[in-house]
């Protein structure tokens, strides 16, 4: 017996489709953030090695000087 205000079976069953079909779409989300992430990370990491091969080759940054207050470079 249903009390009045309960949801029946079937409303319950639509919920869970419901709730199972927006948990695949925020994986799938997760897994498009995770993949975007990954992709910066290997374009960052490739220019700080480009950085690096350039600063080793001129030999001019053995001790980086701390930056001066307010400047960006």
């Amino acid at each position: 017996m249903i009390r009045p205000g309960e949801p029946t079976v079937e409303e319950l069953m639509a919920r869970i489709a419901a709730l199972q079909a927006e948990n695949r779409q925020l994986k799938e989300r997760v897994l498009n953030l995770e993949e975007e992430l990954a992709l910066g990370c290997s374009i960052v990491l490739r220019r700080i090695a480009r950085i690096c091969i350039r600063c080793s080759a001129s030999n001019t940054v053995s001790h980086p000087q701390p930056l001066k207050h307010g400047s960006t470079t």
